[in-house]
């Protein structure tokens, strides 16, 4: 007689092939010119973006006011070096090199009176950047525990944008929240143990998969 689990089986695995196909085929609906791209290193803040407020009130908050910059906040370097990596693979030359980025922030770094959005413009100027790409972290908590068994699961939030230099608007932006659960608990973690083999991720791990699950909704890039 076969048993519950053994007649559930058939199902989990389609529902992990089809998962796994859906993130190998992405969809992009938009294009934009993008003469080159500086990535910003990522904001921490306090809270996750207030779904009430649109991405253009989140964008125009002052730095040291309700979107608190924290140069040492936890997470903050993963993302911004994640996805100066991964869209140095999408889209080559057009990305500023890291080593660029980071002599300006260094030398101008935010503003506590500025907004996000002029922060990015700022630094798109200084880099010699059409587009910023930068966001913000509101959470990156290690996992407690082994790639096998934890005792805590690795837990990541943050949201991204693309900020034209010249004016300041905003293309595209997404946002990853995501807490690991077993596959058990949460099937709809099935594409995420797919793509990174079954097991508990790190927290960089997990910003990783965050990073690329973002970036498959990132417009394709058209030579201006």
């Amino acid at each position: 007689m076969k048993t519950a689990r053994t007649r559930a089986l058939p199902a989990l695995l389609l529902i992990l092939l089809l998962a796994s196909l859906a993130q190998a085929n992405p969809d992009h609906t938009r294009a934009l010119e993008i003469e080159s791209l500086a990535v910003m290193p990522f904001a921490g803040v306090d809270k996750p973006l207030d779904r009430k407020k649109s991405i253009e009130e989140f964008v125009d908050c002052k730095i040291f006011g309700l979107c608190s910059w924290k140069k040492e906040e936890n997470g903050s370097k993963a993302l911004t070096t994640l996805y100066q990596q991964q869209l140095r693979v999408r889209i080559g030359h057009k990305v500023v090199p890291e080593v660029q980025t980071a002599a300006v922030f260094a030398e101008l770094p935010p503003r506590g009176e500025e907004t996000l959005r002029s922060a990015a413009r700022r630094f798109g100027a200084e880099t010699g950047a059409s587009h910023v790409l930068t966001g913000t972290v509101w959470r990156y908590t290690e996992r407690v525990g082994s790639a096998m068994a934890v005792e805590k699961p690795a837990s990541v939030g943050f949201n991204v944008m693309l900020v034209r230099t010249k004016d300041g608007a905003i293309l595209w932006n997404e946002e990853f929240d995501k807490t690991q659960h077993s596959l058990a608990d949460n099937l709809l973690d099935a594409p995420m143990f797919v793509s990174k083999g079954m097991r508990w991720l790190s927290a960089e791990e997990l910003a990783s998969f965050g990073v690329e699950k973002t970036l498959r909704a990132f417009p394709e890039i058209t030579v201006p």
